[in-house]
């Protein structure tokens, strides 16, 4: 690239904002663009001069506090960006093998269990755990003092 040639821009954001103005500016991104389409932790991490894990922290807090009736939407996107996956690991599955098929397959379960967990989390599907009625045997356990024991022979 020559001198006279310039770089695409990327939209420059004060790397010195506080958490809750860094917050509500991922929150306003999540907005406009939904949350599965957002830039990866790495990259908005260096955006916001922070780390990965301190976005994946900041996203966990705004999920966590979405107004419960906001949410729909949220679930709607993931639902379509879930079955679109899905669709998309079922092809890696029928048309591959070995390591290739096994990832896949390992995948398609997290993407299930991570879905599940959402919704189970917001209160769109009943844990399983809350539907069973597991009993617990009653169990008893005694201590045994060895020495006593011992003397008693």
């Amino acid at each position: 690239m020559g001198d006279d040639e310039k770089k695409p821009s990327r939209p420059v954001v004060d790397k010195r904002l506080s958490t809750k103005d860094r917050r509500i500016e991922l929150e306003r991104l999540i907005k406009d663009h939904g949350l599965w389409n957002l830039s990866t932790y790495k990259e908005l991490g260096e955006k916001f001069g922070v780390c990965a894990q301190m976005i994946h922290k900041d996203i966990r807090a705004i999920i966590d506090h979405i107004d419960p009736n906001a949410v729909n939407n949220v679930f709607k996107e993931f639902f379509y960006a879930n079955m679109k996956s899905q669709e998309e690991l079922r092809k890696m599955i029928e048309n591959s093998s070995g390591l290739e098929r096994v990832n896949a397959i390992r995948t398609m379960n997290q993407l299930q269990k991570s879905f599940t967990e959402l919704l189970e989390g917001y209160g769109h599907k009943e844990k399983i755990a809350d539907k069973l009625d597991i009993g617990m045997p009653d169990i008893k356990f005694e201590m045994i003092d060895k020495s006593k024991k011992e003397n008693d022979n």
